[in-house]
């Protein structure tokens, strides 16, 4: 499966059941915010991919775009992952004869 296919089936478990690519694209475009918001404000391609006039003839090949766009600006982050390196960093100890560096 492709990042952009996981992706989409990800934020289709955030997003409430959605039938059609222009459900989700109306949706994902009323849940950005901050970092993303501002990206999708001023990235061309994406701004066109989210008028409303696009929205409301929006098909898989938009929704496809969406994502890769998406996926091209922000990397998806595994929670999992995250939570197990904020438990590493609060492990580790700088040992007097280190430098800030080889810490």
């Amino acid at each position: 499966m492709s990042e952009s296919s996981l992706l989409a089936l990800h934020m289709e478990y955030e997003l409430p059941p959605i039938s059609t690519p222009r459900q989700w694209l109306e949706c994902v475009d009323g849940l950005l915010e901050g970092d993303a918001a501002r990206w999708a404000d001023s990235h061309a391609k994406v701004k066109r991919l989210l008028t409303q006039q696009n929205i409301q003839n929006a098909g898989q090949s938009e929704m496809d775009t969406f994502t890769s766009l998406l996926l091209k600006r922000f990397t998806p982050v595994d929670e999992d992952d995250e939570m197990n390196a904020l438990d590493i960093t609060t492990r580790l100890v700088q040992s007097r004869s280190e430098s800030l560096e080889q810490y």
